[in-house]
C-alpha cells in the first residue's frame, strides 16, 4: 500500500541539499522525501498527542471545578457580609501552575541539553502522571497550591523539549511547519476535553468519588501509559535511531542537518548565545505576544467552566458550561 503523500515545505526556503554516498551513489531527491516522510510519520503524532496531554490534564482543574472541586479542596470562601463566595483561593491555586513554569522552564531546559532528550522527556512525563494521579489525595487550599506548582514545574519540560526534538530531525526551512502541527494539539484536545470530563463527572454521580477525582484518575492513567509509549517509540536523536533507521537512511538524516547551523547536539551552554539572544528585538517581541496570548487564554481556561453559567428549566447545566467552555478555551498550552 503506498504511503500518503508527504508533508511539504515552500522549496525557495530549503537550504542547499548536501550529497552523500550511500552504497556508492548519490541518493535521490526521492529517497531523501522518504526519509523526511518516515521522520513525520514517527515524530508528529508522539508529539502532537504529548503536547495535548499537557493542555488536558490542565482542563480538567477548570472541568472539576463543577463537580466537588472547589469545595473538598476548600477553593471558595464566604465573602463578609455577603452571600458570594469568594474564588481568590481558586485563582491562585491556579496561578501556582505558573509560578512552578517559570521557575523550573531555564533550569530543565539546560538538563535537557545534556541528556538524552526522549529518556529524560519520558521520564518527566512520567513524574507528572504520577502528580496528575495522586491529586485526588489532596484535600486542602494548601495542598492544592503545592499540587499546582509541581505540576507547572515538571510540565515546563514539555514546550523546550519539544522545539530541542524538532530541532534534531528538521532544518530550519522544515521546522515551522512541524512545531505547528504538534502546537495545534492545545486546539485539537479542547474540542473534546470537555464533554469527556463532564461523561466522567456525570458517570460518577452515585460513584464513592466526587466526578473531579475520577477525571483526575483517567488523566493521570493516561499520562503514565503515554510516558512508556514515548520511551519506546522517540529516538534520543538520529545517530541512536537503529530501530526506525537504516544505516543509509541515517546518513541522509546527520547530511540533512549538515549545513543546517543550528547547533542541535551542542551539550554546552554558550554565554555569548545567551547575550546575543537577550540583545535581539524580536525575542522580547515573542515574549511580550506570549504574555499577552496566555493572560487572556489563562483566565479562559481556568474561569470558563465558571464564567457561564447556563440554566436548563431554572437548573444549572454541568454539561452545557462543560462544553461551552471547552468551546472558548483553546488558544495555548498552558493553563
Amino acid at each position: 500500500m503506498a504511503l500518503p503523500a508527504p508533508l511539504t515545505d515552500k522549496p525557495a526556503s530549503q537550504p542547499p541539499s548536501v550529497p552523500a554516498q550511500t552504497s556508492g551513489s548519490e541518493w535521490s531527491p526521492a529517497e531523501a522525501r522518504r526519509v523526511l516522510w518516515k521522520v513525520d510519520l514517527i515524530l508528529m503524532p508522539v508529539l502532537t498527542f504529548s503536547y495535548g496531554l499537557q493542555f488536558y490534564d490542565k482542563f480538567v482543574f477548570s472541568s472539576g471545578a463543577l463537580f466537588g472541586l472547589l469545595a473538598d479542596l476548600q477553593l471558595q470562601t464566604p465573602v463578609p457580609g455577603s452571600t458570594a463566595l469568594s474564588t481568590v483561593r481558586y485563582s491562585t491555586a491556579t496561578a501556582a501552575f505558573y509560578w512552578g513554569y517559570i521557575i523550573g522552564v531555564l533550569p530543565i531546559a539546560l538538563l535537557l541539553q545534556r541528556l538524552p532528550v526522549a529518556k529524560a522527556l519520558s521520564a518527566l512525563i512520567f513524574v507528572w502522571g504520577v502528580i496528575v494521579i495522586l491529586t485526588p489525595t489532596v484535600n486542602s487550599y494548601a495542598g492544592a497550591v503545592v499540587q499546582r506548582f509541581f505540576l507547572g514545574l515538571v510540565e515546563s519540560a514539555v514546550s523546550p523539549g519539544f522545539v530541542l526534538v524538532s530541532s534534531m530531525w528538521y532544518t530550519r526551512a522544515e521546522l515551522p511547519l512541524r512545531l505547528g502541527i504538534w502546537y495545534s494539539a492545545t486546539g485539537l484536545f479542547t474540542i473534546f476535553s470537555g464533554l469527556v470530563n463532564y461523561g466522567i463527572g456525570s458517570a460518577s454521580q452515585t460513584a464513592p468519588l466526587h466526578g473531579w477525582k475520577y477525571m483526575y484518575l483517567f488523566a493521570g492513567s493516561l499520562t503514565l501509559l503515554w510516558s512508556a509509549v514515548l520511551l519506546a517509540v522517540l529516538p534520543d536523536s538520529p545517530a541512536t535511531s537503529h530501530r526506525w533507521f537504516s544505516e543509509a537512511e541515517r546518513r541522509i538524516l546527520r547530511e540533512r542537518m549538515r549545513g543546517n547551523l543550528q547547533g542541535a547536539d551542542s551539550r554546552r551552554l554558550k554565554w555569548g548565545q545567551v547575550r546575543e539572544a537577550a540583545g535581539d528585538w524580536k525575542v522580547w517581541l515573542m515574549g511580550a505576544m506570549g504574555a499577552a496570548i496566555y493572560v487572556c487564554n489563562g483566565g479562559v481556561t481556568a474561569f470558563g467552566s465558571l464564567i457561564i453559567k447556563v440554566r436548563v428549566a431554572g437548573c444549572y447545566s454541568a454539561a452545557a458550561a462543560a462544553a461551552a467552555s471547552a468551546r472558548g478555551g483553546s488558544g495555548g498550552g498552558m493553563g
